[in-house]
This record gives C-alpha cells, structure tokens and sequence, in this order.
C-alpha cells in the first residue's frame, strides 16, 4: 500500500559570529536539536534527537550537530489533499543554544552573549501519513 518509514537526517551547524571567544564553565550551556509535534500540546510535543555539551567556542569556529529522526507511517513528504485513511501532519525541527538562566548573571563575560536573537532555527517538514484511527 506504499505505507513506509519516513527518515530525517538533520545537519545543524553553530557558528561563533561573534569578536570574541566564547568560554564558559562545564553543564552551562549546550547546543540542541528537538522535534516539535505540533499536534500534541506541553512538554510531551517536545523530543530531543541530538545535544551536545560545550565550554569553549573560539571566534569563527563551528560545532556540528546531526541527528536521525524516523516517521511511522508515512506516505509522501508534503502536503495535498487528504484521501480516504490519510492525515496531513507536520514537524517543527529545532536548532538552538540553550543557556543556564543564570549564565548572564555568573560573572564571567566570555560566556555573555551580545545577540541571544540569533541562537536558534526552526524548520517545520510537511508530510502525508496513514491516520492513527
């Protein structure tokens, strides 16, 4: 019936843009990728596919992230009009630095960020799945 595994490979890139080192104490911040599912409400949407842990960051350097995401059930990528059994679903794909709420007040200003605006992206992958019911 052409029902089959849908796999995401996601290859999410920090860069240090910044003038300056970054350099920070262990556990205080960390750079993730989650899957949102849109269709489910609070923390249980949330599923974190890939984090990596880091204290230092030199000015223009880069971290790579990758993570493999599987969809039960899929029929094809993108969205067009539903037919009989099938649902439109989607996932939001989301890169970000996640900071300690207290790493702007510890002291050290190699770890404070002059553009916390720039700190995440946000992919959202449309797709057609067998509907659950």
């Amino acid at each position: 019936n052409g029902v089959k595994i849908g796999v995401l490979r996601i290859t999410s890139t920090l860069k240090n843009v910044g003038t300056q080192d970054f350099v920070s104490r262990p556990g205080q911040q960390a750079f993730v990728i989650q899957a949102k599912n849109p269709a489910i409400s609070g923390p249980r949407a949330y599923e974190t596919l890939a984090r990596r842990d880091f204290r230092r960051l030199n000015k223009g350097a880069s971290i790579t992230l990758t993570a493999t995401y599987e969809i039960p059930r899929i029929i094809e990528w993108g969205h067009r009009e539903r037919r009989y059994g099938e649902c439109q679903a989607e996932r939001v794909i989301w890169s970000f630095v996640s900071y300690d709420p207290d790493i702007s007040m510890d002291g050290n200003p190699q770890n404070d960020d002059c553009n916390v605006r720039n700190n995440k992206k946000r992919y959202t992958v449309k797709y057609m799945v067998e509907c659950p019911w």
